[in-house]
């Protein structure tokens, strides 16, 4: 039989993929301070869980990359929500480390989007172009000549040539 602190959580959590996730970082939670049942773990004082969670996340600064602290706290609070447990999530939030910026140093020019948007024709491939360029996410932009050296990993290359023009990921 489940335990009523894991149906109720279980029961508010409406998509299963959710619930998956939120199970698997409550768990990692659980095993970090080797306790063995979620209804022991809603038998912990309030005071106390509240300086476990500050821990936990102080704790996950130093293991994790930054950017993936909160993901591991969000069914760490879902489950204490669901269970009528109050702590101060304000506070937890201040303890996360700053997000670091995973694209590029510098955002791209003007002049360096018309260069790029110049080499093709295709409203397709300039659509990229502008895309990868507005959003900065993740990889660089490289526009070649289809004769020119192939692009580094990791950068979208724009080729043109006589075939027309392509857009491919560089892996």
């Amino acid at each position: 039989m489940l335990q009523r602190s894991l149906l109720i959580f279980q029961n508010i959590i409406k998509s299963e993929e959710t619930l998956k996730n939120y199970t698997y970082y409550l768990d990692r939670f659980l095993s970090f301070y080797k306790i063995r049942d979620y209804d022991a773990l809603v038998g912990i004082p309030q005071e106390k869980l509240q300086i476990m969670v500050e821990d936990y996340v102080m704790d996950l600064k130093k293991r994790v990359n930054p950017n993936s602290v909160p993901t591991f706290l969000y069914g760490v609070q879902a489950f204490f929500d669901s269970n009528d447990i109050d702590l101060r999530w304000k506070k937890i939030r201040r303890l996360y480390p700053a997000k670091i910026k995973i694209t590029g140093e510098k955002p791209y020019t003007t002049k360096q989007i018309q260069l790029m948007l110049s080499y093709t024709t295709s409203l397709r491939n300039k659509a990229v172009i502008h895309l990868m360029a507005a959003s900065g996410e993740g990889s660089e932009i490289l526009v070649t000549k289809a004769s020119a050296a192939p692009p580094k990993v990791g950068w979208i290359g724009l080729t043109v040539g006589k075939l027309g023009d392509s857009v491919r990921p560089v892996t």
